[in-house]
């Protein structure tokens, strides 16, 4: 067998991008090719608490993938969680006249300090492993074993990730859901045909709401859903609500979490024309900065202390929230900032990169969830 630390490194990365994705078929077909390439035993197999998920070398032709587990030996690992080291058919345990496995090494596979499987390897010469051997597969196992730990905490991330995106998702103020059914049903009394238009974009609004995203979107498509809730607003407030709107074109092509924009901008929409008697002016900004992009939200109401952020009181609870997920997802240096321009107002900053690395496509929303400040 080749043992050697060597060997140990080139089968950690060759499986570590496989496992990562937990323990299934998939990935331990991956993993045993690779630990049989590397290592020169007979026979090389991967199963779980219940069946045989990858087989590989001498022997496959009766422990089929899919199937139960045959050897009692697997299952005594799989219950005590003990290395087990045997020569011999009959230790071997395999129930199939003719197997040509004399000897083995099960070593217990661990995922939250359960047992989530077994590593195996087998010979068909009789001779017995030896120490130096055994303590290999049981090293590689242990590594193995933090690979599918780490499988699991991304699975994990990845669902609570899932569970605060659809939070988010259903998360549109009720103030406005019920003020623009008022504004629809003002039409239905005096324009119909704008009333029925209103309708197909409101439920159009809401499907794209309640779409299933997976990691990034670009900033262009979050802005497209800006626009279709500002549409609204403005049908509501009329002439009190202007929207002024500068992006340049390479700042609309970064990638941003999905649903991170709207909650800012309905709260300047809030902020800003409630507060005041006459027109407001919300602007929507979005320009290359160095590698990063920055995408702006300015409103001309009261104004707010930028230490609110920090604080994470009163309105500035939401704001921190979005801080801490583009933190998460992108770094310290990203996130988020707001400040009272001289004019009056607020404006909230966001900086994301100006092209995300592929991997912060598949961590994307795992931070905070965003709520409206």
């Amino acid at each position: 067998m080749n043992i050697g630390s060597d060997a140990v490194f080139k089968i950690v990365n060759l499986t570590l991008p496989h496992l990562r994705e937990g323990l299934n078929a998939e990935s331990a077909t991956a993993t045993v090719k690779a630990i049989y390439d590397v290592v020169g035993v007979s026979a090389v197999s991967i199963c779980d608490a219940e069946r045989v998920l990858a087989f590989v070398g001498e022997g496959a032709d009766h422990h089929a993938v899919g199937g139960p587990i045959l050897t009692h030996l697997t299952l005594e690992t799989l219950n005590t969680g003990v290395v087990r080291a045997v020569r011999g058919q009959d230790a071997v345990g395999c129930p199939v006249s003719g197997c040509p496995l004399r000897s083995a090494i099960v070593a217990p596979l661990r995922s939250s300090r359960h047992i989530a499987g077994c590593l195996k390897f087998y010979n068909v010469s009789g001779g017995p492993f030896s120490k130096q051997e055994i303590e290999f597969a049981e090293g590689l196992a242990g590594m193995l074993s933090i690979e599918l730990e780490l499988a699991e905490i991304d699975i994990q991330k990845q669902l609570k990730a899932e569970a605060e995106l659809q939070a988010l998702q259903a998360q549109i103020s009720p103030h406005f859901l019920f003020n623009t059914l008022n504004t629809i049903a003002s039409y239905c009394r005096r324009d119909g045909i704008r009333a029925e238009e209103l309708l197909v974009e409101f439920a159009e609004l809401f499907r794209r709401n309640l779409k299933h995203h997976r990691g990034l979107v670009s900033l262009q498509e979050e802005l497209d859903f800006v626009d279709s809730y500002l549409r609204f607003e403005q049908y509501r407030f009329g002439d009190r609500l202007r929207v002024e709107r500068d992006h340049e074109w390479e700042a609309l092509m970064a990638r941003v979490p999905p649903l991170v924009l709207q909650p800012i901008v309905e709260n300047a929409v809030a902020h800003g024309v409630t507060s005041r008697t006459g027109p407001s002016t919300v602007l929507i900004q979005s320009y290359v900065h160095g590698g990063d992009v920055i995408v702006a939200v300015q409103d001309d109401g009261v104004g707010m202390d930028p230490a609110i952020l920090e604080e994470g009181r009163g309105d500035g609870i939401g704001l921190l929230n979005v801080k801490r997920r583009l933190e998460g997802l992108f770094g310290p240096e990203y996130g988020l900032s707001v400040s009272s321009p001289a004019g009056g107002g607020t404006r909230v900053e966001l900086r994301v990169p100006r092209r995300a690395p592929r991997d912060f496509e598949r961590s994307a929303g795992q931070a905070d969830s965003v709520e409206a400040r």
